[in-house]
């Protein structure tokens, strides 16, 4: 991979995870009753340290379906095969 790709990626990826922090702090106290989590090819997206995880238990819930289907309009480009999955 040259090296502009590379920094193209990590780039996506940085605001990827600001993008998550802003929506965790954005809905910090406020419970929901219902969520959404999104998953990929390479496994479900979650908060920090790691930005996919392979235990649905460590993904990221978005407060419901359009928030999450947002965040994948936003980065669309940098996500491979994102589908929403509703949070039981």
């Amino acid at each position: 991979m040259h090296t502009s790709d590379k920094n193209r990626v990590l780039e996506r990826r940085a605001a990827m995870m600001a993008r998550l922090l802003q929506v965790h702090d954005d809905a910090a106290g406020e419970g929901t009753d219902e969520g959404a989590m999104i998953v990929t090819f390479e496994g479900y997206i979650s908060g920090i340290p790691e930005f996919f995880t392979k235990d649905a238990t460590e993904a990221f819930r978005f407060k419901d379906r359009k928030q999450a289907e947002d965040f994948i309009t936003e980065f669309a480009d940098a996500l491979h095969n994102p589908q929403v999955l509703d949070y039981p």
